[in-house]
């Protein structure tokens, strides 16, 4: 399912510990709704205005993936509300001055080149 021009349902699903241990990584209605306002409202404007994939490290997890991973017991990936992402070719700190990345990431976040996008302050 496409969420977007540029992002689908199955790369906010995908996650290799779910697969590896079998665990079914499937967003509820209410958690793909949350999604899709997040692709919407952020990823996919970036992705534009970037000009360059935008490749998610970790999106969507069912509260019993978040568990086996150590997610905090509150993490937005579990509502949908939250991916962490990179960008080929890009990180936080690219140069002088600041990059559009560095503008999205939060402080606890920035590690080099992951960058947490959300729909609510953490």
């Amino acid at each position: 399912m496409r969420l977007s021009e540029h992002f689908t349902r199955a790369e906010m699903e995908r996650s290799p510990t779910a697969l590896r241990l079998g665990i079914k990584n499937e967003m509820p209605p209410d958690a793909l709704a949350r999604m899709q306002a997040l692709v919407d409202d952020v990823l996919e404007p970036l992705r534009v205005q970037l000009g360059r994939p935008i490749r998610i490290t970790s999106g969507y997890r069912c509260p019993k993936l978040n568990k086996r991973i150590g997610g905090a017991a509150t993490s937005q990936h579990m509502q949908g509300e939250a991916v962490d992402f990179e960008v080929p070719g890009m990180t936080t700190t690219m140069g002088r001055g600041t990059s559009p990345l560095r503008l999205l990431a939060t402080a606890e976040r920035q590690r080099g080149s992951s960058v947490r996008a959300s729909t609510k302050g953490e």
